[in-house]
């Protein structure tokens, strides 16, 4: 399972409630939090707030997939911005949460296919 996060610009008449800042750019935004299975199918989603970290969309995507998968879940690849609660509620579930550090020589490409019998990084 992977899990991401993106921020998308809430419409202009979006209520304030449901919107926070956006950190790259300060326009009112949501968070579009998601899992996905290796063939890139979706699991689960939530919509919080832009604001809000990514540890909060983290346990509850986690909370979904466990549910959907029948606790059947080993391991879950998710990106930089899931920090210790996210793999602390993990734990819980008895679900390894592996973050991926991005490649530092990819040049701004973001994720590409690893080779065949390649490991995955931890950042610490």
């Amino acid at each position: 399972m992977i899990i991401d996060t993106q921020p998308v610009r809430a419409a202009a008449g979006a209520p304030t409630i449901t919107t926070g800042l956006a950190a790259d750019n300060n326009v009112a935004a949501r968070k579009r939090a998601r899992t996905g299975d290796a063939l890139g199918l979706i699991i689960g989603v939530v919509v919080p707030p832009a604001s809000a970290h990514g540890d909060i969309a983290g346990a509850v995507l986690l909370d979904q997939t466990a549910q959907r998968c029948d606790n059947r879940l080993e391991q879950a690849l998710a990106v930089q911005g899931f920090k210790d609660a996210a793999l602390i509620h993990g734990i819980l579930l008895d679900i390894d949460v592996v973050v991926v550090r991005r490649n530092s020589g990819d040049h701004g490409k973001g994720f590409a296919s690893r080779p065949n019998g390649a490991s995955w990084s931890r950042s610490t």
